[in-house]
């Protein structure tokens, strides 16, 4: 883990909570919630050393503002391209992953982009797994609560 990703760390935890707050209060959330962590977290990642990787995630996430068909090829392809680089495939998958629940409407696109960012911090299997159970589990609270 680099320096920078020891300071990241309470930074993005205070940065979600304040973004889960404001999802609570408001629901329309500013981009600004997702774009600054994500634009850091990807100079970060140019920083140190995976441009290529940070460069085809730019394109992926522009991707996602096309209209019309090519919107999913344009948003995929670098994707593709992502998880055949080295030790990059945890972040092709959980993007992935977050971009098809962003499409099917299960998540809306700053819960989308905040996965994003946190994988784009934080590329590896570990971040992978803890997202994946963190929704698990909290979509198990919210149908307890809500089914008894």
């Amino acid at each position: 883990m680099t320096p920078v990703q020891e300071i990241a760390i309470p930074v993005l935890f205070i940065w979600l909570l304040a973004e889960t707050a404001w999802d609570l209060k408001d629901r329309n959330i500013p981009r600004g919630f997702s774009v600054v962590p994500l634009a850091a977290g990807l100079i970060h990642l140019a920083w140190v050393g995976h441009w290529p990787a940070a460069v085809l995630m730019i394109f992926s996430i522009l991707g996602t503002n096309i209209a019309g068909r090519w919107r999913y090829a344009v948003a995929v392809a670098p994707v593709v391209v992502l998880a055949f680089l080295p030790g990059m495939l945890p972040l092709a998958i959980g993007w992935s992953l977050l971009y098809l629940a962003w499409e099917l409407g299960w998540f809306g696109g700053a819960d989308a982009l905040a996965g994003a960012y946190l994988l784009v911090w934080f590329p590896g299997w570990e971040m992978l797994v803890g997202m994946v159970m963190g929704i698990l589990i909290w979509n198990m609270g919210m149908v307890m609560l809500r089914y008894g």
